[in-house]
């Protein structure tokens, strides 16, 4: 898979790296390894087959997911926050794998998931440049098409599962985007229903990442002291990246804990100036939702659960959703001129001939 982003995707090895939690260094070796082992077993590169689809989309997905995620959030020092090119040609290919493949249900999930996430693109940004965490955005500025594109394809995902066809992943991650993007107000978030589909998503995801996303919708519930502690449970495993202390920060904050939650802070400011990413470092803001791809920051205080008006424009999300892991399905497929010239542009780089499909 990093092989692919780097050759098809175009990321660079910080890029990916940071996707994957890893150092720069342990990537490029990776993607060394990688490229030595094609070679030497002379693996050839092809446009798949109708046949190959089947096997193949889950890796296809996973790839134009952290394409996509890269260009929400850029990672680069010397790069605007937001890309409008990668979410594009990422949203363009999942369309096209939608079209090839539209029993799919991973498939509609991350073209819903890209479309909701994609529709607060413009409310992201400040006119002075600044990320916009999401209960600041103007909700009216969202693109509505999308949007409404977005919540058509989880409904669909909804009937299927009524039909006891279980959600993946990138199923349940666009039905916690359509909780979001439903609430007419950050007030009128359905935390109950969010945490609902976070675990249901443990289930199939035990990664850090999901564990803390969970801890943070499970704050909003049961109050900051309850996060925190799952939070700090997950030290060892994401001592090193930035977002985890700028999340336990937040919370320490809200708990009242000051001196504390400006040593996490700090933590956070010393990782990300190692990296380069020191505009990244807007310290006021990162105690608030952004509700992306991947939620890291906290929003301020809202009222106890019983004070907050149940959104009804998606009801019963997790209720409808969730009930059983399903498995992935495809139908046919064709190459197009521009998946042939990326393969064969990646098949000079490693030094092997591109082949014909079989």
């Amino acid at each position: 898979m990093a092989l692919t982003l780097r050759m098809v995707g175009g990321l660079t090895v910080a890029e990916i790296a940071r996707a994957f939690l890893v150092q720069e260094t342990a990537m490029g070796q990776r993607i060394t390894r990688a490229k030595a082992k094609i070679k030497a077993a002379r693996i050839p590169y092809r446009v798949p087959s109708a046949e190959d689809l089947p096997v193949r989309v889950s890796g296809v997905l996973a790839v134009l997911f952290l394409i996509f995620n890269e260009g929400y959030l850029a990672t680069g020092p010397d790069t605007d926050p937001l890309r409008h090119d990668l979410t594009a040609e990422a949203l363009r290919l999942t369309r096209l794998i939608r079209v090839l493949m539209p029993d799919d249900g991973e498939v509609a999930g991350l073209l819903a998931l890209m479309l909701l996430t994609e529709a607060r693109r413009t409310a992201r940004i400040s006119t002075s440049g600044e990320l916009v965490a999401l209960d600041e955005q103007d909700r009216g500025s969202w693109g509505a098409e999308l949007v409404a594109e977005g919540h058509r394809l989880v409904r669909e995902r909804l009937a299927a599962a009524a039909a006891g066809v279980a959600p993946g992943r990138y199923q349940i991650l666009a039905a916690i985007n359509a909780v979001h993007t439903s609430a007419r107000d950050i007030r009128d978030t359905d935390w109950s229903q969010v945490v609902a589909l976070y675990d249901q998503l443990v289930r199939l995801d035990r990664s850090p990442i999901v564990a803390i996303n969970r801890a943070i919708a499970v704050g909003e519930l049961e109050g900051p002291e309850v996060a925190l502690a799952t939070v700090d449970r997950l030290e060892d495993e994401l001592a090193g990246y930035h977002a985890y202390h700028a999340t336990r920060a937040a919370l320490l904050r809200r708990l009242g804990r000051g001196q504390e939650s400006r040593a996490a802070y700090e933590k956070r400011r010393v990782l990300l100036a190692r990296r380069g990413l020191g505009g990244l470092d807007v310290l006021g803001r990162f105690d608030q939702r952004d509700g992306g791809l991947e939620s890291w920051t906290i929003c301020r205080g809202v009222p106890p659960r019983s004070a907050c008006p149940r959104n009804r424009s998606m009801p019963s999300v997790a209720q409808r959703l969730l009930q059983k892991r399903g498995r992935l399905g495809a139908e046919t497929g064709r190459n197009n001129s521009g998946s042939k010239n990326r393969l064969a542009r990646a098949a000079k780089m490693i030094g092997v001939k591109p082949t014909a499909a079989a």
